[in-house]
C-alpha cells in the first residue's frame, strides 16, 4: 500500500547555504535538516490493512483485515471504544460509483481487546456490484486519529 499526501509548511521555504530555512525565521542547519527529513518521511499515521474480495450471494464480500497498531481506542466503563469509517468505491469504465462512508462503532471487552491486539481486526462487508465494474477501492479511516488505510483491487481478478 502506498499513501501519498501533500504537505503544507508554514512560511515560504528557501534554499539557503545548503539547507532549508523558513522565510523570516532563524534556524540552524541541524533544525533545517530535521524539517527536511520530516517533509521527506512524514509521521502521518496509517492503518495497515489487507483486503480479500470473494463472490457472495448477491455481489461481493470484502474481508478487510486491519492491524491494530493505529486504532484509537478509549476505555469507558470497562469497555474499549473506537470509531471507524469504511468507504467502498467501485470504478467502472473510468467512472467512480461511490458508496457513502459507513460508520463502524467499536466496543471491545478487555478480553476481545487482547485478541485484537494480537491478531488484528477483521471486518466483513457484502455489497452489490453492477455490471461494468473494473476495480474496487476499500478505504478505512480511524475517526479519532484520522489515520487512513486504502487498497484498490481489480475486479474481476486477472
Amino acid at each position: 500500500m502506498i499513501l501519498t499526501e501533500e504537505h503544507n509548511v508554514p512560511g515560504a521555504i528557501d534554499a539557503f547555504d545548503s539547507y532549508l530555512k523558513h522565510a523570516g525565521a532563524e534556524h540552524d542547519a541541524e533544525t533545517a535538516r530535521k524539517q527536511l527529513a520530516e517533509l521527506e518521511h512524514p509521521r502521518t499515521p496509517a492503518l495497515a490493512l489487507t483486503v480479500d474480495l470473494a463472490p457472495a450471494a448477491q455481489g461481493l464480500r470484502a474481508g478487510i483485515h486491519i492491524q491494530s497498531d493505529h486504532l484509537t481506542l478509549t476505555e469507558r466503563e470497562g469497555h474499549w471504544l473506537g470509531q471507524l469509517e469504511l468507504t467502498i468505491t467501485l470504478n467502472g469504465s473510468g467512472n467512480p460509483m461511490s458508496f457513502r462512508p459507513m460508520p463502524i462503532q467499536l466496543r471491545f471487552t478487555p478480553e476481545v481487546l487482547e485478541r485484537v491486539k494480537k491478531a488484528g481486526l477483521t471486518l466483513n462487508q457484502n455489497f452489490r456490484v453492477p455490471d461494468g465494474v473494473s476495480a474496487v477501492r476499500v478505504a478505512v479511516r480511524d475517526v479519532p486519529s484520522g489515520a487512513v488505510g486504502a487498497m484498490t483491487l481489480e475486479w474481476p481478478p486477472k
